[in-house]
């Protein structure tokens, strides 16, 4: 009967010893995932902090700038505005059917209708990058001169994902052109 005691003595601290690694390794392991875990939240905290300032830089920029930034879905032909934007220069968050609403409430010159139209054309029939002038106008019932930048960006697999449109008021530029075309 001694002898079968032992052995399960012997069983017991086996197993205890057993145990005892597994609640080690198990220490060891949760340790370095709480490290890379730390790492990670405080390199997520850093580009946290980077975009932020970027996104400052940006806003100061387009700010000061004669610069209008704006997302557009080709597939609905549906412009989007940030809010800074949409307080500049009074619109409305967004423009669905873009290129018909802005020929028809007259907000782009009736003399470039094609210009807008070609500009959508391009950027659907999947071209990078588009650029044109046309003359809008915002608030003030004057048409102004602006140069539309319109850049597709695709996915891997050549899909457009997204279209940004950079619109630069450049009416000083034409009117300086026009007042040297006359003069000479």
């Amino acid at each position: 009967a001694e002898n079968i005691f032992s052995d399960i003595s012997f069983i017991n601290r086996k197993g205890m010893l057993l145990l005892f690694e597994v609640i080690i390794v198990f220490c060891i392991l949760y340790g370095a995932l709480m490290i890379v875990e730390t790492r990670l939240r405080l390199a997520l905290l850093r580009m946290n902090s980077d975009l932020r300032r970027n996104n400052q830089k940006y806003k100061i920029g387009i700010n000061n700038s004669n610069v209008i930034v704006m997302d557009f879905d080709i597939a609905t032909s549906t412009l989007y505005f940030s809010a800074e934007t949409m307080g500049v220069y009074d619109l409305p968050s967004q423009i669905p059917n873009a290129v018909e609403t802005l020929i028809h409430t007259g907000m782009v010159h009736s003399e470039d209708k094609k210009v807008l139209e070609n500009i959508y054309k391009e950027l659907k029939d999947g071209k990078k990058k588009v650029v044109g002038e046309i003359r809008i106008h915002l608030r003030d019932e004057k048409y102004k001169w602006y140069k539309v930048t319109a850049s597709n960006i695709f996915d891997s697999g050549k899909t457009i994902i997204r279209t940004i449109i950079v619109v630069e008021d450049i009416t000083e530029y034409r009117e300086t052109e026009k007042a040297l075309r006359i003069q000479a």
